[in-house]
């Protein structure tokens, strides 16, 4: 049940036209994050070296593949980061909302099964289109810089996979909560700043 359920959120991803956002945020970054490491050092020494900004002295260390994962982890946790949270967070208030849900639990689902099938199929796809993220930034950052460090790179994805599991569930309770995306939203991200106070985090 909770497959048959998870194939019909991939077609309301599609239908929305949610995936091709998805797909195209998380391609462009995954490209982007090394090209701007890298010719970034270069488009600030030309600027420098213009008539406007003679007199200033730029001086700034050789970029490193360690660069590129910095600026790809950023996307991620800033612009990726609020598109996924956009792209999921009416996920079950709307479905409440058009009163989906109640035709749903009247032919039998259950309403666990169907919160779980929306998580997993959340978790699956962000999962997938992370890791594929990597695989092409590890490509184009190592195509550019000639060394890159796997283990490094791979285990702070795999730490960000962690953290994306935990804000994934939060957009679920939020969901849950609310009657309609916006508040949703604000349930989430008070939720989210309590939680990082909490614990301190920036």
């Amino acid at each position: 049940m909770i497959l048959k359920l998870m194939k019909k959120e991939w077609k309301e991803l599609i239908k929305t036209g949610k995936l091709y956002a998805l797909l195209f945020v998380f391609l462009f970054f995954s490209i982007g994050s090394p090209v701007i490491a890298k010719f970034t050092p270069d488009i600030i020494k030309s600027l420098a070296s213009s008539s406007e900004m003679q007199g200033f002295i730029i001086q700034l260390p050789p970029p490193t593949w360690k660069d590129a994962f910095l600026q790809f982890f950023k996307n991620l946790n800033q612009i990726i980061f609020i598109v996924v949270v956009i792209v999921f967070m009416g996920s079950i208030s709307e479905e409440k909302n058009k009163g989906t849900v109640s035709i749903l639990l009247s032919l039998g689902v259950e309403r666990k099964k169907w919160l779980l099938s929306k998580f997993f199929f959340q978790v699956f796809s962000t999962f997938i289109l992370i890791i594929s993220s990597y695989l092409i930034c590890a490509y184009y950052t190592y195509f550019l810089f000639k060394e890159i460090s796997i283990y490094n790179s791979l285990s702070a994805t795999l730490l960000y996979l962690v953290y994306n599991l935990f804000i994934l569930s939060l957009l679920t309770f939020s969901g849950t909560l609310a009657k309609n995306p916006l508040q949703t939203a604000g349930i989430f991200f008070c939720s989210l700043y309590n939680f990082q106070s909490s614990f301190n985090i920036p």
